[in-house]
């Protein structure tokens, strides 16, 4: 959260899509964080998996689990 709050992230309440507003999602496993995910214009999110993989999910929980955690934290600032 230190590194995206450098970057003019602040924390809130959810991923609901909000027009002027950049968010992500920070995702957890026992503590740790594992992964993020950033929201498009749309409304759904985006992700990469590894080295080579950009992939497209309507919600974050759809990427969470065993290997990410949870989507636990979510992040937003003014559209640059």
């Amino acid at each position: 959260m230190a590194a995206f709050a450098t970057l003019g992230y602040a924390p809130c309440a959810d991923g609901n899509l909000e027009e002027g507003v950049e968010k992500v999602v920070i995702y957890l496993r026992q503590g740790v964080p594992t992964h993020m995910a950033r929201q498009l214009a749309s409304g759904a999110w985006t992700s990469k998996l590894g080295d080579a993989w950009d992939i497209g999910h309507l919600l974050p929980t759809e990427v969470g689990g065993r290997i990410y955690g949870d989507a636990v934290q979510y992040l937003s600032r003014q559209q640059i």
